[in-house]
């Protein structure tokens, strides 16, 4: 699983991390590795949902409050974004792959 989810972000153009508000049940914590991967490879990065550690904060990861906020700024963009579906299917118009992670 490991190596899939290494695979996708390695081969992605951005990487969409869905975060959790403080008091939820806590994950796995895979989607902070993978954000780092995606940081070290230079990757646009989206974050969904609250900033969850200094690194939500840096100047080049773009974040917004809920999935419809990024839907809007997706579909705003030309060439970008054709059609995304929550969370996992997301179709581009243009050869942007994009890898969600929770």
């Amino acid at each position: 699983m490991a190596a899939m989810d290494l695979a996708d972000i390695q081969s992605a153009d951005v990487c969409i991390a869905f975060t959790e508000t403080a008091g939820s049940p806590t994950g796995r914590g895979g989607r902070h590795t993978e954000l780092g991967i995606a940081l070290a490879l230079g990757l646009r990065i989206i974050v969904v949902g609250p900033r969850e550690h200094v690194f939500h904060c840096l100047p080049s990861i773009e974040h917004y409050e809920t999935w419809s906020d990024v839907q809007h700024r997706l579909l705003s963009q030309d060439n970008q974004v054709a059609l995304v579906n929550y969370p996992v299917e997301v179709e581009t118009a243009s050869s942007e792959k994009i890898a969600a992670v929770r």
